[in-house]
């Protein structure tokens, strides 16, 4: 099936995160995931898939919600709220 039709299910807008110590700042990272879509994350370790995981879960929050968004949304800020 055509999945840039579905609805988007995950957006990051512009993530970026500090370095902290030992970390690998991630900038400016950008991408849609439509419904049906499966994407992995890959690279050389210690090349910033943690800290981009910790801003996805809101380990780490953004400066604006909107940054992250599921299913439309605002998630940049933690957590969504059940129910």
């Amino acid at each position: 099936p055509e999945h840039s039709q579905a609805p988007v299910a995950l957006q990051l807008r512009g993530i970026t995160t500090r370095a902290r110590s030992g970390e690998t700042p991630v900038t400016d990272v950008s991408l849609a995931i439509h419904q049906g879509e499966i994407v992995g994350i890959a690279g050389v370790s210690g090349n910033g898939q943690n800290e981009l995981m910790a801003a996805l879960s809101g380990e780490r929050p953004q400066s604006d919600a909107t940054t992250v968004t599921i299913l439309g949304t605002a998630a940049g800020r933690g957590a969504l709220p059940l129910g």
